[in-house]
């Protein structure tokens, strides 16, 4: 569990019925990854919720570490009206996970 608990927050959505859940697990994979995590912060808005078909999300997720802090924007488009948004935060919680590898890569090699 990180040091500071994971804040989740929804903007201009009920929050999905079990979505919470899904990205504790996640950040409990960025964990097994960096046991060192100091914070996790993961906002999802619903953007122009006037549309007729199809719904826009923003997926922000914030990592905290020592040293460094790793940002994920997924930025809502056209084709992620027909995604769904459980897909959505999956694929932004792949690009967080590689930007941490890639940080965990780049310490050791500084180290060596």
């Amino acid at each position: 569990m990180p040091q500071v608990p994971t804040q989740i927050n929804f903007r201009n959505i009920d929050e999905p019925q079990g979505l919470a859940d899904q990205i504790h697990d996640k950040v409990a994979g960025l964990e097994n990854i960096y046991p060192r995590l100091t914070a996790a912060r993961v906002t999802i808005e619903r953007r122009d919720h006037r549309r007729p078909i199809g719904q826009l999300f923003h997926v922000l997720i914030d990592v905290t570490i020592p040293g460094a802090e790793l940002v994920v924007s997924r930025e809502p488009s056209d084709h992620d009206a027909y995604q769904e948004l459980r897909t959505i935060v999956h694929d932004a919680f792949d690009d967080i996970r590689r930007q941490l590898e890639n940080h965990i890569s780049r310490q050791r090699a500084i180290q060596h």
